[in-house]
């Protein structure tokens, strides 16, 4: 993990009139979306807030999310919770990031209340099973057994 404190700029975003922003997948169930993305190549996306609840994966790519004045890197295989309305930014490395964002609204929340304090915060975390699991079977990305994810 990279720590370094930043200021972010908070401004309205909406990921919609981002040009740099692709949406390759979505589906929505009750109270749950699951989202795939891929971002351009050296792009960002100005600080912005999720209404809900969210857990971040980098399936390809490096990223950086700036939250609180804390820059977090990501790699492969890094998972990224966070709280609802927590204000970010996001700023992508030199080859495309490719993501896997699943949103859990508040009633999804509601009915599974140990977990709320999962959701209370930002976290971060890198190999183990849940990313190592993710990302073992994508093409082109070594499994955690053959590379050690170091940062995220």
């Amino acid at each position: 993990m990279h720590l370094q404190k930043v200021e972010a700029n908070s401004k309205e975003y909406n990921p919609a009139d981002c040009n740099d922003r692709q949406e390759l997948n979505k589906l929505t169930l009750s109270g749950l979306t699951l989202t795939e993305t891929l971002h351009a190549p050296s792009s960002s996306m100005p600080a912005h807030v999720h209404d809900t609840a969210s857990i971040c994966l980098t399936l390809t790519g490096q990223g950086t999310e700036i939250f609180d004045g804390i820059r977090v890197v990501t790699r492969p295989g890094c998972v990224l919770m966070r709280g609802p309305n927590i204000m970010h930014a996001d700023q992508y490395g030199a080859v495309a990031h490719r993501g896997f964002m699943i949103e859990l609204e508040q009633k999804w929340l509601n009915t599974c209340r140990h977990f709320l304090r999962v959701f209370e915060d930002h976290r971060h975390f890198t190999g183990g099973p849940v990313p190592g699991v993710s990302v073992a079977n994508l093409p082109g990305v070594a499994s955690t057994r053959q590379r050690r994810v170091g940062h995220c």
